[in-house]
């Protein structure tokens, strides 16, 4: 700033919280849609998820989504579901496959790691 002082980065809105084991992350993909509610009110329906891979062999899921309806108080996400996806030391790669052309869903339906 203009008078030399050292500023720091303060978290703005929530943050998401990796599961327990997963000290490093070394693979991050977004995937995001969006789609007519099907109510006929001209509402489109977001669809925003995160996986990520890394240390330990573990993967985690997260739904974006969740963070708009957070309270102040509430600043974290959780994943939706974690696994430990080999026995070995990490995932270097995780990522969602398009969805079919036929598909009638507009959340992720195929997952892959390496």
């Amino acid at each position: 700033n203009s008078d030399g002082q050292i500023q720091t980065l303060v978290p703005y809105g929530p943050r998401l919280v990796p599961p327990s084991g997963l000290n490093a992350i070394y693979s991050l993909h977004y995937f995001s849609s969006a789609c007519e509610n099907g109510n006929g009110d001209d509402h489109i329906d977001v669809q925003a998820w995160l996986v990520g891979a890394g240390k330990s062999g573990l993967v985690a899921l997260w739904d974006v989504r969740r963070g708009s309806s957070l309270s102040c108080h509430d600043n974290i996400i959780e994943p939706v579901i974690s696994w430990k996806s080999h026995g070995g030391r990490w995932r270097a790669d995780a990522r969602f496959l398009p969805n079919d052309a036929n598909s009638k869903t507009y959340s992720p339906n195929r997952l892959v790691t390496a």
